[in-house]
């Protein structure tokens, strides 16, 4: 009998920074105690440093020091792997790796985060890092150039800025199995959409969900996000353990919203 837990899909975050590949590289790796904020995610709090030290990502306190991470990958300037374990001694490990590719005029730097079954609480660390990963990519973004827009509509250290610019989409779910037509509600995969929409809502992403009355197991969501159309489709169809365990098949769509609230 196989008793180790059900791996949890990784989750993905990114941001688009204003300047080329190389220098967001940089910024990561070398600056990285200019701009993570320790204030919130660190294990010794606000006074305290990070950097890279050879191949290890490591927080300073006075006399105080904790490894964050070992380098698994150094791969300027389009990659960077991490074994993640801030704050823990035991072994237990799980996987970071922050890609860096060019979109238009700036970077896309993405964060993939996984392994999150080697924890005592599976579900509880995923989520956590949910909410963690996005405050520190927009903390670099605003680092690089502080007019970014932060995803919240607020910057990093307390800049005053505009809402940022949304765009909407329309997901659409419906059964991926006709015979589930009748069923999906009712079946255990089904919590797991639920919590990928609680999660787009906590982002302050989720418009609307719900069922559709005239199409039978049917449903959908609308969003209003500063994601683009490449990374809602990505989190739609990676991050939904309904859609990934086969439950449901989701459309997605943008909406060109002309009226609105």
């Amino acid at each position: 009998m196989n008793n180790q837990p059900a791996a949890l899909a990784p989750i993905r975050r990114e941001v688009i920074v204003a300047t080329d590949v190389q220098s967001a590289f940089g910024w990561f790796t070398s600056h990285i105690g200019a701009w993570w904020p320790v204030g919130e995610l660190s294990v010794h709090g606000a006074e305290s440093s990070v950097a890279f030290e050879g191949d290890l990502l490591v927080e300073r306190h006075g006399a105080a020091r904790a490894v964050w991470a070992e380098v698994v990958r150094w791969d300027p300037p389009a990659a960077l792997e991490l074994a993640w374990h801030p704050g823990r001694t035991d072994g237990v490990v799980t996987d970071v790796r922050i890609t860096f590719e060019s979109a238009g005029n700036g970077t896309r730097v993405t964060v993939e985060h996984s392994g999150w079954e080697r924890t005592a609480a599976p579900e509880a660390v995923r989520d956590e890092y949910g909410h963690g990963w996005p405050m520190v990519l927009e903390q670099l973004a605003v680092e690089i150039d502080p007019s970014h827009v932060a995803a919240a509509g607020t910057a990093a250290r307390g800049a005053v800025v505009a809402e940022p610019a949304r765009s909407w989409y329309v997901l659409t779910h419906r059964p991926a199995d006709p015979g589930l037509v009748g069923s999906v509600f009712g079946d255990p995969r089904f919590g797991e959409h639920v919590a990928f929409i609680q999660r787009m809502a906590e982002a302050g992403d989720l418009v609307a969900a719900g069922p559709l009355p005239d199409e039978a197991g049917a449903g959908m969501t609308v969003l209003s996000t500063t994601l683009d159309a490449d990374a809602v489709r990505r989190i739609a169809t990676t991050e939904d353990g309904s859609v990934t365990g086969g439950l449901f098949a989701v459309q997605i769509a943008p909406w060109d919203v002309r009226f609105a609230p």
